[in-house]
């Protein structure tokens, strides 16, 4: 009996972390290795932030809040539930934006593409899909309130937002600015 309850426990934890698969979760750091590797606790878990996952610019300590991307969860037979996050995927940009921009959220403003050198900068294109919306401004925000969070929470990452080009010669003009292309 207990090892059928033990089971279904991880069973339901395995489904709920499943279900946050691909998104951001908030955790608290419990333990820094003198590798880097972080031991985040993501509510009913925890899961090890490895040193190469996250960029060295930030420092963080123990207790502090830290938001990460659940790259994939995985339930072996043997070792157990297996977590992997990250904080260097483009992916995580692209849902902090989400999570900041409405546009975003509703299908108004489309990200069509992130490069990333973590800890350093971003780039990000973005597309409207309604007339008479600005892209670059609806994901600055008014006085760049908006990418100011996510630049703070990236730990002072530079993102450059650009605005998306079919046209491949005018999208490198677009990444390329403010230096003028001749």
């Amino acid at each position: 009996i207990v090892q059928t309850i033990r089971e279904q426990e991880k069973n339901a934890l395995y489904n709920e972390l499943h279900a946050k698969e691909k998104e951001i979760v908030t955790g608290v750091v419990q333990r820094i290795n003198d590798n880097g590797d972080m031991t985040i606790d993501i509510g009913r878990t925890q899961a090890v932030l490895k040193a190469d996952d996250n960029f060295k610019d930030k420092q963080f300590k123990c207790g502090d809040r830290i938001k990460v991307y659940v790259a994939s969860v995985s339930n072996r037979e043997r070792s157990g539930l297996s977590v992997k996050i990250s904080r260097k995927s483009q992916e995580l940009v692209k849902k902090l934006f989400e999570e900041e921009v409405t546009e975003i959220k509703d299908g108004v403003v489309e990200i069509m593409g992130i490069a990333r050198e973590a800890g350093s900068r971003t780039k990000m294109a973005v597309r409207a899909n309604v007339a008479n919306v600005d892209p670059v401004g609806a994901c600055v925000g008014i006085n760049g309130a908006r990418v100011k969070a996510i630049v703070n929470e990236l730990g002072n990452e530079q993102i450059d937002i650009i605005e998306w080009d079919s046209n491949s010669a005018q999208l490198i003009v677009n990444a390329l600015s403010p230096a003028k292309v001749v």
